[in-house]
């Protein structure tokens, strides 16, 4: 049975609220993307129904193998890609590469994957600009930003025609980023988290072991899959991947079936706040940026 829960964009347009995520050990860059097919085809088959790709991964061909492979319907499927902003490409060329190394006529989302290539505000007004020239032509159905500070998207609303739908960022209990939350809240722009299990896989022991312990218990469900609710049960979308087959399945079957309460989503968040950890921000915001 496919994973139900959507929340609606700015543009009108929904999106599910857990994707399946192809980068890290899947992609070609840093890791072994030979499994890939299999996994997209499992993930499908297991009720996913939003895919997380990016040019940067290098496996954009593995994953349409994988749609392929599942027998899902295009329509039924979500696909985000992400834009590398290279200079020497256009975001339309860019985006058609995409396109055609998918095997499909459009994307859901397409972000600008991050800001590091633009030198001034102009610089970036001119690539959302290119943005919603390729929505414009039905190439792209919601457009957005990945890795993106809150001054840059001030630079983007200052001569947007359409505001970003979505801002993907790294986002955990221990990296809440609660001050730009709230502002993209104002916005209007949905949250988008990638690595929502760091405190679980990157940086043990913690202040949130026990609770998430104790709430798996509870549920009777992964401690991984309580990290996971704490960010859906907050309207986020949240981006996990896998290499385990088993582990793909069990996200799909178990995430539909429990819900945190309000009192155990801000215990998590106020545990969090003893310490922090980012594994990705440094590297698209050296200064630190928003909080």
């Amino acid at each position: 049975m496919p994973f139900s829960q959507y929340i609606q964009l700015n543009d009108g347009n929904k999106i599910p609220l857990i994707a399946f995520g192809v980068g890290s050990a899947v992609s070609k860059r840093w890791g072994n993307a030979k499994a890939l097919p299999e996994l997209v085809k499992t993930a499908l088959q297991a009720g996913y129904r939003h895919l997380d790709t990016a040019e940067e991964y290098e496996n954009e061909e593995e994953v349409a193998e994988g749609i392929r492979m599942s027998g899902v319907p295009r329509e039924d499927i979500f696909i985000t890609a992400k834009d590398l902003s290279t200079e020497s490409v256009t975001t339309e060329q860019a985006l058609r590469k995409t396109l055609n190394n998918l095997g499909v006529e459009y994307v859901d989302l397409y972000l600008i994957h991050n800001a590091m290539f633009a030198k001034n505000d102009q610089d970036w007004q001119r690539k959302w600009t290119e943005m919603e020239a390729v929505r414009e032509k039905g190439l792209a159905r919601s457009i957005g930003v990945s890795n993106v500070e809150r001054q840059k998207i001030e630079a983007i609303l200052k001569i947007a025609k359409v505001p970003p739908a979505i801002n993907q960022i790294e986002l955990h209990p221990y990296f809440q980023r609660t001050e730009l939350a709230s502002w993209l809240k104002q916005q209007n722009i949905a949250l988008a988290c990638y690595s929502p299990l760091a405190p679980l896989r990157s940086t043990r022991p913690g202040p949130v072991d026990d609770i998430f312990q104790s709430l798996a218990e509870k549920y009777n469900v992964d401690e991984s899959e309580i990290g996971l609710r704490w960010a859906i049960d907050q309207d986020r979308v949240v981006i996990t991947t896998s290499s385990k087959v088993e582990r793909v399945r069990g996200y799909a079957k178990s995430l539909p079936s429990f819900k945190l309460t309000s009192d155990e989503i801000s215990d998590i968040a106020e545990l969090g706040k003893k310490k922090e950890f980012s594994g990705f921000w440094q590297f698209f915001a050296p200064s630190g940026g928003d909080k």
